[in-house]
């Protein structure tokens, strides 16, 4: 019975509120990342003032996290909230090339690569549609 609610709400496209478990453990896995930032960040070399460049860095992340696990619990029928979260963690990877330790430089290169052309995918997806009433390319 509660497994045909649960597709019958999919069909609606009902949203639930996620667990509270699971909104502590993004939250905890976000804490983890700033707190990586921040360990990343003293352990580079030749950056002016590493500290305040990861503080700066984990202020970022945490706001977008946290902000967004906020979103995601009052309203789950927007997406606004995960994708907020997911923000959080982009930029949080996308400052692993700051480091002089060879892996986190490794896994961001192609992953800032890869967010860049992204980007630029869906600049044009957009402005091929026809929502860019102002983009002087699209016209």
């Amino acid at each position: 019975m509660a497994g045909s609610a649960f597709a019958s709400d999919l069909a609606l496209g009902v949203a639930r509120a996620p667990r509270l478990w699971r909104l502590w453990a993004i939250g905890t896995a976000g804490c983890a990342a700033a707190g990586a930032t921040l360990a990343l960040g003293l352990a580079s070399d030749g950056s002016a003032e590493p500290v305040a460049r990861a503080i700066t860095v984990d202020w970022i992340v945490l706001s977008y996290i946290l902000a967004g696990l906020i979103a995601w619990w009052s309203r789950p029928e927007s997406r606004f909230g995960p994708l907020m979260v997911a923000a959080g963690f982009a930029a949080f990877l996308s400052h692993l090339s700051w480091t002089s330790l060879a892996l986190p430089y490794a896994i961001d290169v192609p992953y800032t690569i890869g967010m860049t052309a992204s980007l630029l995918d869906r600049l044009r997806a957009w402005c091929r549609l026809g929502r860019a009433a102002t983009c002087a390319r699209c016209h």
